[in-house]
């Protein structure tokens, strides 16, 4: 009998399930605003805390993950829009 992981799985209430790899197919622009939305999240938590000591790097990590995922999502757009258009045309 095949058993089936109970976290990753559809159900009801829908708005609370993961997409993870293909199932739903984030883009990278949907990845960076989730790691800027936990960065902004973990700064509030600090400041309200005053544990800016503990939180620096997971702060960071999370900005600089998402920087990283925006500039993935430029490149592949340069790279669409070089593949679409003609450098021979350009000269």
């Amino acid at each position: 009998m095949m058993q089936f992981n109970n976290i990753f799985r559809g159900c009801e209430p829908t708005e609370y399930n993961a997409c993870v790899g293909k199932n739903g197919d984030p883009s990278y622009a949907e990845y960076a605003n989730g790691f800027c939305d936990a960065a902004l999240h973990l700064i509030d938590a600090a400041i309200e805390r005053t544990a800016m000591d503990e939180q620096i790097y997971p702060i960071c990590f999370n900005m600089r993950h998402a920087i990283e995922l925006r500039l993935k999502q430029y490149v592949f757009a340069l790279k669409s829009i070089r593949n679409n258009v003609n450098l021979d045309d350009a000269r």
